[in-house]
């Protein structure tokens, strides 16, 4: 019996490494089938909506537009000046390494981005993340990448200044199509936990295990677990984080926690990621209890929010989703005592007066969890100067 072991420890290993790719893939398939083809860049001009399952943790933060391209041809894209408008331009390879960002961090104003097919190893992405001049070459050692823009947007009343913006961005001197609204495909991971084991080996191009078909199962149910639990490298207050995001290396595990999660995450120096799971007494969050948490706004050069998401990362089917900042220019660089913000978390709305009253995230008689963006991170955040707060249950 032991061989039967070794072998399927090797499925799992071979799964785990082999999943970021399908999910990447079988997004780009489910994009084209319902949005556009490949090479057409695609304007979103309204926040993501409640009933939108098509990417895991979408923000409320941000505007998108997007185009998943294939490089038998080199793209370029013509970025306008952004003025003070927060914004990054993230570029992922079929493995969902970021190999290029460029952005109000980078410090472009109008700029032309060239996207081609290179040789380049992929780990080896300083100089495509640098991006400091006008005119960006981006690299990818794979066929297909998905480019995301993401655009700071205040709330509804700042929609149409953020389409004028997004209106601006051409690909290949053509404008971008415009939707109004988010289409809706069954969830990727749900997709992808689905496949037969056949199916899923040969989009990923990888060789295929050979075990019965009683063990491929369970196989497939212990990688789709290790990946669902796994927890990141940086531990506090029953939050957890992991900075090499985008930058994976060899760290399977991680890379493939971030496609079942946060497909299309940003790097470190464009956002940090707190998840929070547990209450002060290190027991899961659940809506049938209240929660409160108290904080001084986290240090940013942009802005910061804290958004609530369910078990299968996806916003509940209610009107508010997140907390954040006021504004995307949120340094904290001149407080002397900056003010302290209270959060509700509970089913019910918190009764007239009491604490957390104007910061309630409401949720559902159900598990979920809670993610922390910070958008350009000052390096007090990256040393982790500051942490997510306790989250106290109340009742």
């Amino acid at each position: 019996m032991e061989p039967l072991v070794d072998e399927s420890d090797t499925f799992v290993s071979s799964y785990v490494t082999g999943y970021p790719r399908v999910v990447f893939l079988t997004s780009l398939k489910s994009f084209v089938r319902n949005v556009a083809p490949t090479n057409h860049l695609v304007h979103y001009t309204t926040f993501v909506p409640s009933s939108f399952h098509s990417v895991v943790s979408p923000n409320v933060d941000t505007l998108y537009s997007t185009a998943w391209l294939d490089l038998h041809h080199t793209h370029t894209f013509h970025l306008p000046d952004m003025r003070q408008r927060y914004f990054v331009m993230t570029v992922l390879d079929e493995w969902t390494n970021v190999i290029g960002s460029v952005g109000s961090r980078t410090g472009q104003r109008a700029q032309t981005v060239q996207i081609a097919l290179g040789t380049r190893p992929v780990t080896d992405v300083s100089d495509s993340l640098a991006c400091q001049h006008t005119n960006t070459l981006i690299q990818s050692p794979t066929q297909y990448v998905w480019v995301i823009l993401r655009f700071y947007c205040r709330d509804a009343q700042d929609v149409k200044t953020v389409n004028e913006l997004q209106f601006q961005v051409f690909l290949n001197r053509k404008p971008g199509m415009t939707i109004d609204s988010h289409h809706h495909s069954p969830p990727v991971p749900d997709q992808v936990a689905k496949m037969k084991p056949r199916e899923f080996f040969s989009i990923c191009q990888l060789s295929f295990p050979k075990l019965s078909s009683d063990m491929q199962a369970k196989s497939v149910r212990d990688a789709q677990t290790a990946i669902a639990e796994y927890t990141g490298s940086v531990a506090k207050h029953g939050w957890d984080t992991d900075l090499s995001i985008g930058r994976f290396g060899n760290d399977i595990l991680l890379r493939a926690y971030t496609a079942m999660s946060f497909l299309g995450a940003n790097i470190l120096e464009d956002t940090i990621y707190w998840i929070g799971k547990d209450d002060h007494l290190n027991e899961p969050l659940h809506g049938s209890h209240r929660y409160m948490l108290q904080f001084v706004p986290p240090p940013v050069h942009a802005f910061w929010s804290l958004t609530v998401y369910n078990a299968q990362n996806f916003f509940f089917p209610l009107p508010v989703h997140a907390i954040r900042s006021a504004s995307a220019v949120a340094t904290q660089d001149s407080y002397d005592q900056p003010p302290r913000i209270t959060v509700c978390v509970q089913k019910s709305k918190p009764r007239k007066g009491a604490t957390g009253t104007e910061n309630w995230l409401p949720v559902l008689a159900e598990p979920f969890h809670l993610v922390f963006r910070l958008y350009w991170p000052q390096e007090r955040a990256v040393m982790f100067k500051w942490v997510p707060p306790l989250v106290y249950k109340l009742s």
